[in-house]
């Protein structure tokens, strides 16, 4: 069903995430008032790619690829399907981190919402990298 090897995806998503992430966490910070200076934007890329790169290739072994894989079985592998799943994915695997990682002020509306965008983030990624189409043409 896809156009290119999945594994593509599999190997390039966690890595392309935080870049794509990076954006919308500085239109986030900037709607909400927040300013930063620029070491501490780095920081926070830095931040995203030390935790974020394991985790993502941890939810993608745990939940993503058995998600994928169930999709191909059924012949639903398309773009909604698939970010569908990423986004429960990700909100699970991000309040998951959260939870082990013990921030003090946990906002579990606002991991919540972190994890959905990043999970549909990663997804998307993943289609985009592996040639997922975005509808069956059967």
């Amino acid at each position: 069903m896809s156009r290119r090897p999945l594994w593509w995806g599999l190997v390039a998503t966690p890595w392309l995430v935080p870049v794509a992430f990076f954006p919308l966490a500085l239109a986030y910070y900037a709607l909400t008032g927040q300013h930063a200076t620029a070491s501490g934007w780095g920081g926070f890329l830095g931040f995203a790619y030390l935790f974020g790169v394991p985790l993502g290739y941890v939810a993608l072994a745990v939940l993503g690829w058995p998600w994928v894989s169930v999709l191909q079985r059924w012949n639903k592998l398309v773009t909604p399907y698939v970010c569908a799943g990423a986004c429960v994915i990700g909100a699970v695997a991000f309040e998951v981190f959260a939870a082990l990682v013990g921030t003090a002020q946990r906002n579990t509306t606002e991991v919540l919402g972190i994890g959905l965008v990043t999970g549909l983030l990663a997804g998307l990624i993943f289609c985009a990298v592996a040639g997922v189409p975005f509808r069956s043409h059967r």
